[in-house]
């Protein structure tokens, strides 16, 4: 049977040649000098446990016994929460979110920094917790890397918060998704989920990776939910502030919003 290599596998594995290409002469220069002077530290912009993240460990394990100096393969917290909308944007083009999975590193992973984890679990709730977010946001489902989901009670009411707002709009979270905007951690991004059969003809997800607070108009494409001329909002579906609009000749509907730093925020359409 002939060997079939598609283009994604073949780009794959020519990331991985070019990264151990460029690691090789850094190994040799290592060997006959005294650099480095101090631990090394690679910032990983790959996923957590992806071929990439992978191979790099291995290449810093031989580097370190090299040269004697600790080597950590990092992404931190905040930059983990970025490359990880990324990587739902682009693992759900081809696919459902159902289909897809994650990886949270909750402990210390093959020589982690400290930067990158979320032990302790209660020092560290606003990532924990929009790592959680963004994964039950998009209907995909993760791999929580650590022998325990919570550390004090606080921490476990959080995680029972945050399972039992995926199970009361699971439906709608496991529907048709739109990417608005892709994630780059210079403006907003978020996606919409679509359903014209369910209570929640849309729900929505919107992050803010800056450190300011930010305004922003946004269209909302509503076509696939059924929807021709008038649609209800609810930020967080609090109806009690539920505003109705008039969607344009596009089925869009202009949202006029505010999300704080670093944070999130979501609506449901009626």
């Amino acid at each position: 049977m002939p060997l079939t290599i598609t283009p994604k596998a073949l780009s794959r594995r020519l990331s991985l040649t070019a990264l151990l290409a460029l690691l090789a002469p850094l190994a040799a220069q290592a060997q006959t000098s005294d650099w480095p002077a101090r631990p090394v530290t690679w910032i990983n912009p790959f996923a957590a446990g992806s071929a990439v993240d992978v191979v790099g460990r291995i290449v810093a394990q031989k580097m370190a016994a090299n040269t004697g100096q600790g080597m950590n393969v990092d992404l931190p917290r905040e930059q983990q929460r970025i490359l990880n909308r990324q990587n739902i944007h682009d693992g759900t083009i081809e696919k459902t979110g159902s289909m897809s999975w994650g990886f949270v590193p909750l402990t210390n992973y093959q020589g982690t920094d400290p930067r990158a984890v979320l032990e302790p679990l209660s020092e560290h709730l606003a990532d924990y917790e929009q790592l959680m977010i963004q994964y039950y946001g998009a209907g995909v489902q993760a791999c929580y890397r650590g022998p325990r989901l919570y550390d004090t009670e606080t921490t476990r009411q959080m995680v029972a918060r945050t399972i039992n707002w995926y199970k009361k709009y699971r439906s709608i979270l496991n529907a048709d998704m739109i990417q608005l905007r892709r994630a780059d951690g210079r403006d907003w991004d978020g996606l919409i989920h679509v359903d014209p059969r369910s209570k929640q003809k849309a729900l929505g997800m919107l992050y803010n990776p800056t450190k300011e607070k930010i305004t922003r108009t946004i269209p909302v494409p509503l076509y696939y939910t059924g929807l021709t001329t008038n649609a209800t909002l609810a930020i967080k579906d609090d109806m009690t502030t539920a505003k109705k609009y008039t969607l344009n000749r596009n089925h869009e509907l202009m949202l006029t919003i505010t999300i704080e730093p670093e944070s999130y925020t979501w609506f449901t359409i009626q």
